[in-house]
């Protein structure tokens, strides 16, 4: 039996209280428990000190931070830390670019001029998944046996769903600078 199999009803609460206060949102029950489940799993196996307390005390005061970090790579964003003004850093989330070829094989020929912010765009649960992994550079074939669905129903949601919503985001990204002017230059109101 492994360690988090012995706290499954702890980690069943855990999930719950996790999903009731929406710490991650995109995820649903299931898949809360099952990443609290691994993670927890791990952190008995490799962090826990039972000389230090029991394991649903150890459990409560560091998953919730540890599986964050797990929610915030399946969002896409890697972390970068910040210098504060009195000294010292702190810790910011920043959504990863993608890679020129992962938007090549989304939008053909796309050109921007700023990096794609994924995170401003409007993308469900598996397209944000389906955009993660291209940008991991696995194959079509590769995302489709991760989510269970056939190539081609990636390449649908790929052709139908994530390149309308990234080319019409890069339009208004293109927009947007347009209307910045020049260095120097000022308006005029007529």
């Amino acid at each position: 039996m492994s360690p988090a199999e012995e706290h499954m009803g702890f980690l069943v609460r855990w999930t719950q209280r996790a999903v009731r206060n929406k710490w991650f949102e995109q995820w649903t029950f299931e898949d809360t428990l099952s990443e609290a489940f691994l993670r927890a799993d791990f952190l008995l196996s490799e962090k826990y000190d039972r000389k230090k307390g029991t394991p649903t005390v150890f459990l409560g005061s560091c998953l919730r931070t540890d599986l964050s970090y797990t929610y915030q790579r399946y969002l896409g964003r890697t972390i970068h830390w910040v210098p504060k003004e009195n000294g010292g850093r702190r810790r910011t989330w920043v959504q990863r670019a993608p890679s020129v070829e992962c938007l090549e094989s989304i939008t053909p020929g796309i050109e921007t001029a700023r990096d794609v912010d994924f995170s401003e765009i409007d993308l469900t649960v598996r397209e944000r998944r389906i955009v993660s992994m291209l940008m991991e550079n696995r194959t079509r074939a590769d995302i489709a046996k991760r989510l269970s669905i056939s190539t081609s129903r990636v390449g649908q949601v790929i052709n139908e769903s994530i390149r309308p919503k990234l080319n019409d985001w890069i339009k208004g990204a293109s927009k947007d600078e347009q209307d910045l002017p020049e260095s120097g230059m000022h308006k005029r109101a007529s």
